[in-house]
């Protein structure tokens, strides 16, 4: 399956998208890359990710997967895409503050057949978080959400894997330890990865591809 970005150009960003970015120009996302795109804030990264995930539809430009135009897939395709296909972090993590950290997980396990509740535990404990599992993510810091967000993220089967901004409430050290499993999961489904940061962000990794919106 391929992704094609072909002169997108999202309504709010049209007077002030760059000649040379992701804007107005060709990209194609295959699996197995890993692209990194790096800008300041307001420049478009999470209108990117909103797209690619069928969230925003107010652009020009085509938009296509794995030959098909965006524009004609209907309800029903985007859930069974988002459900085999894409596996997203949102930039506001979209959690259930009044629930667990371990129900939150539980809940996507419950959905999911790809991974048991003990596996989800692993990754969680992985990145420091077994002494939060049982607290409301609404009572976590940001960057132990974030962390209970990428795991969620990663308890689903998928081809493309979307972090918008997933390590920007983290110190380089838990930022690593993200990135490592991250990585590992993705070699693992031979999938691709698009995540977002901010200019300077020193985090992200330098294996990827780097490009700007």
């Amino acid at each position: 399956m391929t992704l094609i970005f072909d002169h997108i150009l999202p309504v709010p960003l049209a007077e002030q998208a760059a000649q040379n970015s992701v804007w107005r120009s060709r990209l194609e996302v295959h699996p197995g890359n890993h692209f990194a795109i790096i800008a300041s804030s307001g420049r478009g990264k999470s209108t990117l990710v909103n797209i690619a995930y069928g969230i925003r539809h107010d652009y020009s430009g085509k938009y296509e997967i794995n030959g098909r135009p965006a524009s004609v897939l209907n309800a029903v395709d985007w859930s069974i895409l988002r459900q085999n296909t894409f596996a997203c972090v949102f930039q506001d993590l979209k959690l259930f503050p009044q629930l667990s950290a371990h129900d939150n997980l539980k809940l996507k396990c419950d959905l999911e057949t790809s991974h048991s509740m003990s596996q989800a535990i692993s990754m969680a404990e992985r990145l420091g978080l077994a002494p939060y599992l049982e607290k409301p993510c609404g009572q976590l810091s940001m960057g132990q959400q974030q962390r209970v967000a990428v795991v969620r993220a990663l308890c689903q089967p998928f081809q493309y894997l979307l972090l918008d901004e997933p390590t920007s409430h983290l110190d380089r050290a838990n930022a690593d330890l993200v990135l490592e499993l991250v990585m590992e999961q993705a070699a693992g489904q031979n999938a691709a990865v698009l995540i977002t940061g901010l200019d300077q962000d020193h985090r992200l990794p330098h294996t990827f591809q780097h490009l700007s919106v």
